[in-house]
């Protein structure tokens, strides 16, 4: 025992030159003292002083775990599994168990065998610190690493409700939740149990969770089989799938939580149990899960939420804001629109919603700010339960709330409720920036009729914005124009003719940007954003919003520039899009700050300043008076082969927007070999999936407008490798990212556009046949799934959805031609039995072949 004491020491202290430089032997060197100690447990507990070393053996373990956790190299699978298991029985592990042939021991001790008082509650006090520390850790590895734990989640969730009861021998952090008798064990286990759910690693791995079943079954008898989790756990299965694994883990963990919140004392622990619901509710996809789930979540916090008026005030305040969380994260999670739209729009739900106006209208900034974040829960993704109680929400939003002299964290939190109830009742719901979308014309159908939306909008113009504009703080500004961003075609529509309305929306960031009296930068950021946005309406200046912009653009805070130069980006756009377009000077302007941007700047800034370089070359007609053009090149250049992959593909963009103007090649065409050759230097090189599709688009555009010149052969050889490299690649291994899979399809069929937009050149080449011969079997391939697509036989939706957005389009006339092309540079290459068995293969895919 003193030697595993010394060992274990040894580990957490890190003394050995070997566990500090290879992670491997750490993790494999943990297991085995991880098994020592599950296997010395049970010899040394009943003598007291063994089970005192045996104490500090774990204690030293778990010291280790925390110190070193997954931040030394890779731990091996085996390892992660064997310490999460070894940790996890730690953490379910009580000093009054005996070590009996049924394994489930007993708490008697015979009066002489029994310790006095004193000794007896320094010992649990020890035995708590203990497990407590062993939550900590497997919290700790959680939060270091969660991907890497994700195979050991079978050893910390149950995937039965026989396995929460306290007599099982099986072990879990719920098990802990549900039976241990310490509060501070039970939080250390609801705060390891959130850190399992929590990031985007753990919400991709639960995205194939599911579980479709009725919620409720009978058991042998006619009961409900339990109160957990009713139907799943009773049920034996020869063999279930990840997905099904997964589900059973959702329901029963999620289940057991609610049990304990709903039964839990302790105002701490019941605040953690809280975190760990929110967690869950954010990462689980509802809607593959029985609806009464999401229901039962929302009646039991709200179930809380009532019976908080026996807490002291200092412990209800802790509960409620961690309930309020809760509750908004139910609300907010992903299926909770088809879950609880019948229920939050029934009178079964009215006492919840109430509740939280209630809640809102309070005294206590604090709590009114955490309801308030329900009600933008509930207005963003309930609409029709928002609409209800319009009037009642008009009563939280700036213009009232703001009177009546609230705490500034409140102010703000009516003008983002303000915000969210517009957009959602608008048809805009949530935006967010994106390069590739015109966010202020796309609008689903609005929840309000014509009349009764324009009546909303106009009084958040005559009143309500107003209020947030004039208002102290800073953050209620900004929130206030926030509220542009929610302006649609379906606010358009409800105003009509009503310029006066519409330029009044556009004069509040003009007001922001052109005056000098703002100075805080978070505001002029918000107003950039907001212009951003409304740039997309028929009836704005472009001239005017242009100069507003420039001046932004020159702001020296780089929060102010990030959004001065994504809006001026979508101006370049719509400029485009225009027949009254910007004049001379204002584009050379532009480009000036756009270049400048494009080679100084951070990443986010060089990625729209280069989208904004592309509009802008594809909107102008070019003669040698046109300086900016030659720098507009270099600085694309620059851009494909620099920055993060934003820049990259949008630098794609702005080549194939160079390669397809006809004036801007007759100016520079010494350009072209060297931009065609960097787009193929992408294509076969980058690893990112997306520039690559971007890249191959551009090297597609320059091959309709004929600008291949002297890498015409380089251009058959790089796309037809690239595509064979594609099929034998196993993309679960050797691909970058969850991104490369998503857009391997894409770039499949982008690659095989590219190819036939290249070969539809009429040219007949030799070194082309020697090039097609060494991988006619993926060109073969190639050409036969994109005859499919057009001759309508391919049923494989991404493949459809990807030949439809690939660049240039091709049709069936320059499909032949391309086949027409390959026939005659294999026939060129010799007139062999080979050759012409290939010519022949390829003519048999043509639509209509005139090659003899």
């Amino acid at each position: 025992m003193a030697a595993m004491e010394r060992d274990m020491r040894a580990l957490a202290s890190g003394a050995t030159v070997g566990w500090r430089r290879h992670g491997e032997s750490i993790g494999r060197a943990a297991a085995r003292a991880a098994g020592r100690l599950r296997r010395g447990a049970a010899a040394t507990e009943r003598d007291e002083g063994r089970a005192e070393a045996m104490r500090r053996c774990w204690s030293a373990f778990v010291e280790f775990v925390v110190r070193w956790g997954m931040s030394s190299e890779v731990w091996g699978v085996g390892a992660r599994s064997g310490v999460c298991e070894a940790l996890t029985r730690l953490a379910c592990r009580r000093d009054d168990e005996g070590d009996g042939e049924d394994g489930e021991g007993t708490s008697y001790k015979p009066p002489h065998a029994r310790e006095s008082d004193e000794n007896i509650a320094m010992c649990e006090k020890d035995a708590c610190d203990l497990r407590a520390g062993a939550c900590g850790a497997l919290g700790a590895l959680a939060r270091l690493n969660g991907k890497a734990l994700h195979g050991a989640w079978a050893t910390m969730l149950p995937t039965s409700e026989h396995q929460l009861r306290e007599k099982s021998v099986s072990t879990s952090l719920v098990k802990v939740i549900a039976c241990d008798s310490s509060a501070k064990v039970r939080g250390a286990a609801a705060n390891a149990t959130m850190a399992l759910f929590e990031g985007p690693a753990s919400r991709q791995y639960l995205a194939i969770a599911e579980r479709r079943e009725a919620a409720t079954s009978a058991g042998a008898n006619g009961a409900a089989s339990s109160s957990l989790a009713p139907g799943f756990g009773a049920r034996v299965r020869s063999f279930s799938a990840l997905s099904t694994t997964l589900g059973d883990m959702v329901i029963i963990t999620l289940r057991a939580l609610l049990t304990a919140l709903s039964r839990e004392k302790n105002a701490q622990c019941a605040r953690e149990l809280c975190k760990a619901v929110a967690a869950l509710c954010d990462a689980v996809p509802f809607d593959r899960f029985p609806r009464d789930l999401l229901r039962e979540t929302v009646d039991s916090i709200h179930a809380k939420l009532v019976h908080l008026s026996a807490e002291t005030p200092s412990d209800r305040s802790t509960i409620q804001s961690a309930l309020f969380g809760a509750l908004a994260s139910a609300l907010s999670a992903r299926g909770a629109t088809r879950a609880l739209d019948e229920y939050l729009s029934s009178d079964s739900s009215s006492s919840m919603i109430y509740r939280m106006i209630s809640h809102a209208k309070g005294e206590v900034a604090g709590s009114r700010c955490e309801a308030f974040s329900v009600l933008r829960a509930l207005v963003v993704h309930h609409t029709g339960a928002a609409t209800l109680i319009g009037d009642e929400l008009r009563e939280l939003f700036p213009s009232a709330v703001c009177a009546s002299g609230a705490d500034d964290r409140v102010c703000q939190a009516s003008a983002r409720l303000l915000t969210d109830y517009l957009g959602s009742v608008s048809g805009s719901g949530q935006v967010r920036d994106d390069d590739e979308v015109d966010f202020g014309m796309i609008a689903s159908t609005p929840a309000l009729p014509s009349e009764v939306l324009r009546a909303a909008w106009t009084n958040a113009i005559e009143s309500q914005l107003p209020t947030c504009a004039l208002h102290k703080s800073a953050l209620t500004r900004v929130a206030g124009l926030n509220v542009l961003t929610r302006v649609n075609s379906n606010v358009l529509t409800c105003f009509g003719s009503d310029v006066r309305t519409l330029d009044s929306l556009l004069s509040m960031p003009h007001s922001v940007l052109s005056g000098s009296h703002e100075s805080v930068p978070a505001v002029r950021a918000a107003a950039c954003r907001a212009l951003g946005f409304l740039i997309y309406l028929p009836c704005v200046n472009l001239e005017e919003t242009a100069a507003a912009l420039l001046i932004a653009a020159e702001d020296v805070s780089k929060s102010v520039k990030i959004p001065a130069m994504w809006s001026l980006a979508n101006l370049c756009a719509v400029n485009a899009t225009r027949e009254n377009r910007l004049c001379d000077d204002t584009v050379a302007s532009l480009a000036k700050v756009l270049i400048a941007s494009a080679a100084e700047q951070g990443d986010k800034v060089r990625a729209s300043a280069t989208r904004g370089i592309a509009h802008l070359i594809a909107a102008s007609t070019f003669d040698t008076s046109h300086e900016w053009l030659h720098k507009a090149a270099q600085s694309l250049a620059s851009c494909l082969t620099t920055g993060n992959a934003k820049t990259q593909w949008n630098a794609c963009l702005g080549v194939a927007a160079l390669l397809q103007n006809d004036s801007a090649m007759d100016v520079g065409a010494y350009w072209a070999d060297f931009i065609v050759r960097m787009l193929l230097l992408l294509v076969r090189d980058a690893k990112n999936f997306k520039i690559r599709l971007h890249a191959a688009a551009a090297l597609a555009v320059g091959a309709r407008h004929e600008r291949l010149t002297l890498a015409y052969v380089d251009s058959v050889s790089v796309l037809t490798l690239s595509l064979e490299a594609l099929e034998i690649q196993s993309t679960a291994f050797e691909s970058q990212s969850a991104m490369d899979f998503k857009y391997k399809p894409a770039l499949i069929c982008q690659l095989t556009t590219t190819l036939v937009s290249v070969l539809a050149v009429a040219r007949v080449d030799g070194a082309i046949g020697d090039a097609l011969k060494k991988s006619h079997a993926i060109t073969l391939s190639t050409y036969q799934s994109l005859r499919d697509y057009l001759d309508g036989g391919n049923s494989d939706a991404r493949v459809v959805a990807s030949f439809k957005t690939a660049v240039p389009l091709v049709n069936k006339a320059i499909f032949d031609t391309s086949l027409n092309n390959i026939v005659a540079s294999l026939l060129a290459t010799q007139p062999s039995l080979s050759a012409r068995a290939l010519a022949d293969a390829f003519g048999a895919l043509a639509f209509s072949f005139s090659h003899p």
